[in-house]
């Protein structure tokens, strides 16, 4: 992102997808494959009120107090004027513990980890069983008839929460980088998105790194509110601190989706895929917190 405010989506100055695979709201549901599908209404049905007291709910995603978070913004402030390797340790030891630590922050993760398990499984389909194939299934259309704007608003409505929280835009944010990513390293403006039909599962587990990554990023800035820009940091130099961030972050979570089997179908059974997501953020908020 071009600027590090806090995240009300991507800002204007991130480098976007084009302006056709921008996400709009309220898509119509596609068909999920039944084990994500039975989880994500298990969720639901699990969340409804039992009662009339139990209408109102206190929020699902707690925030510490902006005050908790003082150590955290002044740690991070001083990487921002002064960018390094040892601040940012320090920074990102801060923001875990002042969030609650590891476990706390990756249970608070609600729609990033199901846009997760929705990403993962389609490119694991698009691997296993070619894109055109993943499009009849998922979302009951002809592949060969759709232009290439179609097909991705496809993907991103299929990725993109809608409930309007702020997890959501964290979210949407990360994924909308992600797929800028995929567009990018996959030349798919040159390509037609069949070429995701070689999709590799190492490939599938640098896109799961970058999603996870742009995800911890967002939530990073977004909660403790700071803000990096300052008279003494240029534009350029904004740029390249969340560039460095963001590679930090990369850096310190890959290796917890290097052993993931993201092509073997097993991985998205119902328990073994929540199990994966909640491993995969803890050891990865962990993997911050221990730098």
């Amino acid at each position: 992102m071009g600027t590090s405010t806090s995240n009300n989506g991507p800002s204007n100055n991130t480098p976007l997808l084009p302006s056709w695979a921008e996400p709009v709201s309220n898509p119509p549901e596609p068909n999920l494959p039944s084990t994500i599908a039975e989880d994500e209404e298990g969720e639901e049905s699990e969340n409804q009120p039992t009662s009339e007291d139990d209408v109102i709910q206190p929020p699902r995603v707690e925030i510490p107090l902006s005050g908790e978070w003082k150590p955290a913004k002044n740690s991070l402030s001083s990487y921002g004027k002064n960018p390094s390797s040892a601040k940012f340790k320090s920074a990102a030891k801060s923001y875990v513990r002042n969030g609650g630590g590891a476990k706390g922050i990756s249970k608070s993760i609600i729609s990033g980890k199901k846009a997760g398990v929705r990403l993962g499984s389609l490119l694991s389909s698009f691997s296993n069983n070619g894109v055109a194939n993943t499009f009849r299934e998922y979302f009951n259309l002809d592949f060969d008839g759709l232009s290439l704007e179609s097909a991705i608003n496809k993907i991103v409505d299929f990725l993109s929460p809608y409930d309007g929280t702020v997890e959501d835009s964290i979210t949407t944010d990360a994924v909308t980088e992600t797929l800028y990513e995929i567009y990018k390293d996959f030349d798919l403006s040159n390509n037609n998105l069949s070429v995701l039909d070689n999709i590799t599962n190492e490939n599938i587990q640098d896109i799961f790194t970058s999603y996870a990554s742009s995800y911890i990023y967002s939530k990073w800035i977004n909660e403790i509110g700071i803000v990096l820009e300052n008279k003494e940091i240029s534009e350029t130099q904004i740029v390249k601190i969340e560039r460095q961030m963001k590679e930090f972050i990369k850096d310190s979570i890959k290796l917890e989706f290097s052993e993931i089997d993201f092509k073997n179908k097993s991985t998205f059974e119902k328990n073994e895929i929540n199990r994966i997501m909640d491993d995969v953020f803890e050891t990865a908020y962990q993997s911050l917190e221990e730098l």
